[in-house]
């Protein structure tokens, strides 16, 4: 089974390669084997919120069109980059709830619902599965993000991570752009400050390719706006 030097851990669609675009790029560039697991990648038609219906934007009344397109976004991304990907389509926050009733009908930002916390085990245990699946053993390093800016599907995420069966010393964690921006690092100061890399990598050369592999999330770029 073919395993990798790396495994980035994207919340939604587009996150890793928003946040570490650059990074993957110089990785593969130096002949290392990269995959983007994207954990929530699937929406529902029966929760019909107004924080989905502004997800969904023109393809309000089609949510499997809308998904099939942002994965075809994703592999062209991948594409450019050069990295694999695996989708494991959980639902995405906007999407999520109990019996018709969603749990984040106006936005995404904030606390995590107590309904919602289910989840965490559950892609704890997908993940993990990943890890011991696909990792190099013993040399390969997980990327994940720091749920910095309060978006629902990000802190799942870091929290499920907690229980990776791997060494912390093999994992870094990634700044949540374009989240991080308006968000701040009260609750994972400590986190954050052991995250850190000793010495800042340069990745200067492959901004372009990141930028280029931004562009293909055609879907995306008019909120992505919104953050400048």
């Amino acid at each position: 089974m073919r395993r990798y030097d790396a495994i980035f851990i994207s919340p939604n669609l587009d996150d890793a390669v928003l946040s570490c675009g650059a990074t993957i790029a110089k990785l593969i560039n130096i002949g290392k084997r990269v995959l983007v697991v994207t954990v929530f990648s699937k929406g529902t038609s029966n929760i019909h919120t107004k924080c989905a219906r502004q997800y969904l934007g023109s393809y309000d009344k089609n949510c499997r069109a809308f998904f099939s397109l942002r994965k075809k976004e994703d592999a062209k991304a991948s594409s450019i980059l050069g990295y694999d990907v695996l989708h494991l389509d959980f639902v995405e926050a906007p999407f999520r709830g109990d019996r018709g009733k969603p749990y984040y009908p106006e936005d995404v930002y904030g606390q995590i619902l107590t309904d919602d916390l289910y989840n965490i085990s559950t892609v704890t245990t997908s993940l993990n599965n990943i890890v011991t699946a696909k990792l190099k053993v013993d040399e390969g390093v997980i990327y994940l993000p720091l749920g910095l800016g309060g978006h629902v599907d990000h802190r799942l995420v870091r929290l499920a991570a907690k229980e990776l069966n791997i060494d912390r010393k093999r994992i870094y964690y990634w700044e949540d752009y374009p989240y991080f921006q308006h968000g701040n690092y009260r609750g994972n100061q400590e986190l954050y400050q052991s995250s850190v890399l000793a010495k800042a990598v340069n990745v200067n050369a492959f901004v372009k390719l990141k930028l280029i592999a931004i562009a293909q999330y055609q879907s995306q770029l008019e909120g992505l706006n919104n953050y400048k």
